[in-house]
């Protein structure tokens, strides 16, 4: 599930991973899975690179608070949750949706994300 390491640990032979990050990005965590099996590790690399701030910051908070915040982000689902899961903390929302911005994951029009959750 540390979707920071799948690139390091597919060049020396894993051949898969439980992934974060593709509840969010799951065309570009399959391009980075084919890029590198297929041996164009410089794509693999840039792909690795632009998204590893959204690969670390899924992280800032206890799961799945920060994948939930993410996913209604991009408008695939709504971040509540049941306790004892938590949402995302106030204070990390920010960072958050700075991330996803920088990782070009746009914010849909029909979701809630934007306040906090």
């Amino acid at each position: 599930g540390d979707d920071a390491t799948f690139l390091p640990l597919l060049s020396v032979g894993a051949v898969g991973i439980v992934s974060v990050s593709s509840n969010v990005i799951p065309r570009a965590m399959m391009e980075l899975y084919h890029t590198a099996t297929s041996g164009s590790l410089s794509q693999s690399l840039a792909i690795h690179r632009r998204y590893y701030p959204l690969f670390r910051d899924l992280f800032i908070d206890s799961n799945p608070g920060p994948i939930k915040f993410a996913m209604e982000y991009a408008g695939w689902c709504s971040s509540r949750m049941r306790a004892p899961l938590a949402p995302l903390s106030s204070g990390n929302v920010g960072i958050v949706r700075t991330t996803l911005t920088r990782c070009g994951i746009k914010s849909s029009p029909y979701s809630d994300a934007g306040g906090t959750s």
